[in-house]
């Protein structure tokens, strides 16, 4: 499987879905993600869902801008943002191929920095979405955004009225590209993601 099988599975689940769904399918490189949503579409031909491709690196914010701003013009809302960048570079960094200042830094910049930009610059749009319910807490901060409350700014925006859902969700281990080799990960006992992601959306959805 090429590098664009992180996030092709979840495409694949969504696909399979009764629900038809818009799939915004962003990437660093357009190229892989146009094919990875040629080869998905074409293996669910009879889904209602259609899949649409952004090209978007987390690792620059003028690129979160630009793709924020064209979905905003052109959708208005979005229902549910899948954050599954990722970068796994230990392997790279083990076998003598980059420092470990860059593993570290890059990283973090990708997996954790780059996904609250990313979140943070999309909640308006977020807040926009009609599937949202809405629930409530003592110490919430009142609606809107940007919060405008200084202090405790972690521990309040978990309580906020927003009615905004966020899943964390732990994958374990599944046989994707992530890393090192997907038939490597296989023999070393990892499971089949198409079944997880199509179970996890069916939960969700």
């Amino acid at each position: 499987m090429s590098e664009h099988d992180k996030f092709y599975f979840e495409v694949k689940a969504l696909l399979r879905s009764t629900k038809a769904y818009t799939i915004l399918l962003g990437g660093r490189n357009l190229d892989k993600a146009n094919t990875a949503a040629k080869e998905a579409q074409r293996e669910y031909p009879q889904s209602g869902s259609v899949t649409k491709t952004i090209q978007i690196d987390v690792e620059e914010d003028d690129s979160i801008s630009t793709t924020f701003e064209h979905v905003a013009k052109e959708y208005g809302r979005v229902d549910a943002l899948i954050n599954n960048a990722g970068a796994m570079l230990d392997p790279k960094f083990y076998s003598g191929n980059i420092a470990m200042r860059e593993m570290w830094s890059k990283t973090w910049n990708v997996n954790t920095a780059g996904t609250h930009i990313l979140t943070h610059t999309f909640v308006p749009i977020l807040l926009e979405s009609r599937t949202r319910d809405l629930s409530s807490s003592r110490v919430s901060p009142a609606k809107g955004w940007p919060k405008k409350e200084p202090g405790l700014g972690a521990y309040r925006s978990s309580k906020a009225e927003d009615g905004v859902k966020v899943f964390c969700v732990s994958s374990g281990f599944l046989a994707t590209g992530l890393g090192v080799d997907q038939e490597l990960n296989k023999r070393l006992g990892a499971l089949d993601p198409t079944r997880y992601w199509g179970g996890i959306c069916a939960r969700c959805g």
